[in-house]
């Protein structure tokens, strides 16, 4: 799910720090939104984390960081800007 600032995103389960390292690189993604499809893309860049998408009503970029838990990474965006799509 990826979606407003604050939001995790969660990646994988029984995750380590080696597993955050082979999801780096630059992902495709299409979800369904309260408001309609939204897709995009999401670059992990070791500790970075940032997207750019579109969705029915605005363009929007977000970014964030990569946080390794024991049981799982997540992508937890901090920052969010927007744009009539």
């Amino acid at each position: 799910m990826i979606g407003l600032p604050g939001l995790v995103i969660p990646l994988a389960i029984l995750a380590s720090p080696a597993m955050a390292q082979s999801l780096q690189g630059v992902w495709q993604f299409e979800r369904q939104g309260h408001n309609g499809r939204h897709a995009g893309i999401v670059v992990i860049e070791g500790d970075d984390a940032r997207s750019t998408a579109r969705g029915p009503v605005q363009e929007y970029a977000q970014c964030g960081f990569v946080r390794i838990d024991v049981e799982r990474v997540e992508i937890v965006f901090t920052k969010v800007a927007a744009s009539r799509a």
